[in-house]
C-alpha cells in the first residue's frame, strides 16, 4: 500500500511536471513558475533549475499547499476537507461526519 504522503508528492510532481496549470487559478502558475529559474521544459523542477528566492523545503510546502488547496478539494473550506476525509463510526455503529453535529 502506498504511503500517503508518497502518493501526494507523486500528484503534486505531476502537477508541477504541467505548469501548474488550472483553469479557475491561472496566476498560481504565473507565481510558482517565477520561483524557478532556469528550467528546461524537458526537465523540469529540481531536475533543471534551481530557486530564486525560497528553499527547496519551502517551496515544496507551498506547492503542496496550492495543490490540496485548489486542485485535490477545489478550495474547499475546512468543514468540507473534513467532509471529504473523515467518517468516523460512533456507539451506534452509523457513520459520522464529524463536522456536522
Amino acid at each position: 500500500m502506498t504511503e500517503v504522503h508518497v502518493a501526494l508528492a507523486a500528484k503534486v510532481d505531476d502537477w508541477r511536471a504541467g505548469g501548474y496549470r488550472h483553469d479557475r487559478y491561472p496566476a498560481i502558475a504565473e507565481i510558482l513558475s517565477y520561483a524557478i529559474e532556469g528550467e528546461e521544459p524537458a526537465s523540469p523542477y529540481p531536475a533543471s533549475s534551481t530557486l530564486r528566492f525560497p528553499r527547496a523545503a519551502q517551496f515544496g510546502a507551498l506547492d503542496t499547499y496550492w495543490y490540496l488547496r485548489i486542485v485535490f478539494a477545489d478550495a474547499p473550506t475546512r468543514a468540507k476537507a473534513h467532509r471529504t476525509s473523515a467518517t468516523f463510526i460512533v456507539g451506534d455503529g452509523e457513520p459520522h461526519d464529524p463536522v456536522e453535529p
